[in-house]
């Protein structure tokens, strides 16, 4: 009686978020068990000892402590507590990168699950499996888990199991780029979880809305969802949920041109990462320091950042991952002008993206690799690449991409001498993006604006242009400000 006393007495402190305070009642629990040999109870402990390290991220102790209740609960034939301990092995494998290994652990898990027919378990087991495939891009797998995952909790009446599902499925879409349809099932997740009041599911729920509402544009609200769910980890002790939350704030803060806010937090992103031994979030903080020492001018750490990243993601099978990076090696070499080096890359990125069918990701590879055809002179092939990645972007609501892309094929007519072209699309470019509030790119429509009426004879025009980039990015602190005085101090000199 009091070993379970003491183990509920822990997973109260889990709950709210006090995880060292649980660790101490579970350590108490599995002493007085192991004193007087109850297997049973030394399980339960060790369960909830793994649950606790796990949550706040000490991951190889967590793993040490689920094993230990494998080997227990399969020596007294439980069953149940062998399933919940593969699951937490498969966690730990699955937050560490190990995606192969969890999803061996999370297979053996569904498998007794469903021969108890037990569903808490299966639950469990068919989200965390349904994790792991839309970690590895396999989205239709995912896609099954999910569905299969909600159809039982709401037969059941789990609430919370009715959320996760929820969260699951706007997961996956939000990925698929179907963000109208990942807003509901997120909303609905969050309305659950605070009627529960678990605030550390309020957390993450808050960050994937904030990743949804970035993707629609929506930047305003995406930073407030990531601001509360920063705050409400850090309140709750999540430190996984923080390095996320920061994660996710610092690629927002470089969509809107803000790179050095953008570093500080992805800088922090990948301390905690590495202290929490979180190598998928190692590689994501990586990718977006690299992202920021790119546009700050330092290409050689940008370098050294996404190269470091494409052998993490490799290593753990992250096909998506490895497309991002090597898209952003691409665009390094794009501003150190080894187009030839950059559009490989490009198209490596866009091959992937099309096997996994990730339509965000297929539209910024078409971008990117139609970025360098253009400095390549491959005009004709670059307005291809721009159309279909303008086609992809308006049909999964992608405003911020929309915008880029116009500015983008502006620039390109402006080079084929298409100048109401180019006029008409760098200005439908530069209304979105000003919008959207990317001072970043607002500073590179100017400066494709002021190029374009400098081709078309309209020097005063051309000058104005030029200083309101200049201006901008004096203010971002971007390379970008030296590149237009260049410009502007040539067309002085014309004009004298």
């Amino acid at each position: 009686m009091i070993g379970s006393a003491l183990g509920n007495v822990g997973s109260c402190y889990h709950s709210l978020g006090q995880y060292e305070q649980a660790q101490e009642y579970h350590r108490q629990h599995l002493e007085l068990a192991q004193q007087i040999g109850d297997r049973s109870g030394e399980s339960n402990a060790l369960a909830g000892l793994g649950s606790a390290c796990y949550s706040s991220g000490a991951y190889n102790l967590a793993a040490q402590y689920f094993e230990q209740q494998r080997q227990i609960a399969h020596d007294i034939h439980d069953r149940l507590a062998e399933a919940n301990a593969l699951g937490g092995l498969g966690n730990v494998c699955f937050m560490t990168g190990k995606y192969d290994q969890a999803l061996t652990y999370h297979q053996r898990h569904l498998a007794i699950a469903q021969s108890l027919d037990h569903p808490q378990s299966l639950l469990h087991a068919l989200g965390n499996l349904g994790n792991v495939y839309s970690a590895t891009s396999q989205y239709s797998q995912a896609i099954e888990c999910y569905q299969q995952q909600l159809t039982m909790a709401q037969q059941v009446g789990d609430q919370l199991g009715t959320s996760l599902a929820y969260g699951n499925l706007g997961v996956i879409a939000h990925a698929l780029g179907n963000y109208e349809e990942a807003l509901p099932a997120l909303n609905q997740q969050l309305a659950i979880v605070r009627e529960m009041g678990d605030s550390y599911r309020e957390g993450q729920t808050l960050s994937n809305l904030g990743n949804t509402y970035s993707a629609l544009g929506n930047h305003p609200q995406a930073i407030r969802c990531y601001q509360q769910a920063i705050q409400i980890a850090q309140d709750v002790g999540d430190r996984q949920g923080e390095a996320n939350a920061l994660g996710y704030l610092g690629s927002l803060y470089h969509a809107r041109g803000q790179f050095k806010v953008a570093m500080e937090h992805h800088q922090q992103h990948l301390d905690l990462a590495r202290s929490l031994g979180d190598i998928p979030g190692e590689g994501r903080a990586l990718q977006g320091l690299g992202n920021a020492y790119m546009q700050l001018g330092d290409y050689d750490r940008a370098l050294a950042c996404h190269f470091q990243n494409l052998e993490l993601v490799r290593r753990m099978g992250d096909m998506a991952g490895e497309g991002a990076a090597l898209g952003s090696i691409g665009s390094v070499y794009d501003a150190l002008h080894e187009y030839a080096r950059a559009a490989d890359y490009h198209q490596q990125d866009l091959v992937i993206a099309c096997q996994i069918g990730e339509k965000r990701s297929e539209e910024a590879a078409l971008v990117n690799l139609a970025n360098a055809h253009s400095e390549l002179g491959k005009y004709p092939m670059a307005v291809e690449g721009y159309q279909q990645a303008l086609a992809i972007a308006q049909q999964i609501g992608d405003v911020w991409g929309e915008g880029l892309t116009l500015i983008n094929l502006g620039e390109t007519l402006t080079k084929l001498e298409q100048y109401e072209s180019a006029i008409a699309h760098l200005e439908a470019g530069l209304k979105i993006i000003q919008a959207q509030e990317a001072r970043g790119l607002e500073a590179s429509a100017y400066r494709y604006l002021g190029m374009l009426y400098q081709a078309m004879g309209d020097r005063e025009v051309a000058v104005d242009y030029f200083d309101k980039a200049i201006a901008i990015a004096d203010e971002l602190g971007t390379p970008l400000a030296e590149q237009c005085r260049e410009l502007r101090s040539m067309l002085d000199q014309e004009l004298r």
